[in-house]
């Protein structure tokens, strides 16, 4: 028998008692990701709790032997949303994965877990909300049903199957081997190359570099939202607590390429690239990823996690995959039937504008 616990007050979220619970859970579970590092998620609220109505919904699970975390909020849209009160995880569509953090005996969920989740916020939260949303949950975690479906695939570098950069990079396909040569030669005939990872001291040369890098990044996905302040605090947040992975390739000190990600239990996640546009004949986002990972070699990462998306360029180097899935449903009632239909309805008019 589960025994469901919700936490409603964003005071006890960010209680010392909690965080210290939170965080014991975090260094134990073999589920623990990056993406509900305490940090990750404060860095996330930070941003979006002045931009949208959300309440926290922390959810954890009680059994004999094990403990189950999955930090949700309660989105309550306005009238562009059709008034929707959504179930949420933390971070939403701005973090690839959103598996439960699992405390215990095994790290598998138990067969019966999101039957009795769902019967259990039906009941704790009548009323409450109007459907449940939530996506990148591993093979491992998912449930069966109508309300399960395939959304993504994620792919991966295990780069621990290697003795060396070398060794990785001999594995890749000749043509790939000779552009990066290619591509990384005709560049440094055009001045000095240099790699640079940001540490724990320079927050301030971070965040500088991080404008630059939102000016290109934006030039080159004009369509892609940042919430306002969203990326500084993910890189202040994540730089504090030092699981940050973020450096540039500068070109004679002119920043031209760079990465974001993050570095958690020997996992690195390849959260956000960008170039400046002027050098992308020379490959500096290409050169970029592989400085990076020639640089988590030398820090002793295992994984070189691309995140989701099977982009081709993910595809020639991957060494594994997984699928992603998502839960998905709105309840019965008549108030969210309503709401749906007109949801979808503004849909269609903004299809046909």
């Amino acid at each position: 028998m589960l025994e469901f616990k919700w936490i409603t007050s964003w005071d006890e979220v960010w209680s010392e008692d909690f965080m210290a619970e939170w965080e014991g859970w975090m260094d134990v579970s073999p589920t623990a990701h990056i993406f509900f590092h305490p940090a990750m998620v404060r860095a996330w609220v930070k941003t979006y709790l002045p931009l949208r109505h959300l309440q926290p919904l922390f959810c954890i699970v009680q059994s004999e032997d094990q403990t189950i975390f999955l930090p949700l909020v309660v989105w309550q849209r306005a009238w562009r949303g059709a008034w929707m009160r959504m179930v949420i995880p933390v971070g939403y569509a701005d973090f690839d994965y959103h598996d439960p953090i699992v405390v215990g005996a095994s790290p598998q969920l138990p067969d019966s877990f999101w039957e009795e989740f769902a019967m259990a916020l039906a009941r704790d939260r009548q009323g409450g909300y109007d459907q449940v949303s939530i996506a990148g949950l591993s093979t491992e975690m998912c449930g069966k049903g109508r309300s399960w479906m395939v959304e993504d695939v994620s792919l991966s570098v295990t780069l621990g199957q290697f003795d060396s950069y070398e060794a990785f990079v001999l594995r890749l396909k000749p043509k790939m081997r000779r552009s990066l040569y290619k591509e990384r030669h005709a560049l440094q005939e055009l001045g000095e190359l240099s790699y640079h990872r940001f540490t724990s001291t320079e927050l301030p040369e971070a965040l500088e570099s991080l404008s630059v890098m939102l000016y290109h990044h934006t030039r080159r996905w004009q369509d892609a939202y940042k919430a306002p302040h969203f990326h500084t605090n993910l890189i202040t947040e994540a730089m504090e607590a030092g699981v940050l992975h973020f450096a540039h390739l500068c070109l004679d000190g002119k920043p031209i390429s760079w990465s974001l990600g993050f570095v958690y239990k020997g996992r690195y996640a390849y959260y956000m690239p960008a170039y400046d546009e002027c050098y992308r004949a020379y490959g500096v986002g290409k050169m970029m990823m592989f400085l990076t990972i020639e640089a988590l070699f030398g820090e002793g990462v295992g994984v070189f996690d691309l995140l989701r998306g099977a982009e081709a360029y993910k595809e020639k180097i991957a060494t594994s995959s997984q699928s992603l899935y998502t839960l998905s449903y709105d309840t019965p009632r008549l108030e969210t039937r309503l709401k749906s239909r007109l949801l979808k309805l503004k849909e269609r008019i903004k299809a046909y504008r």
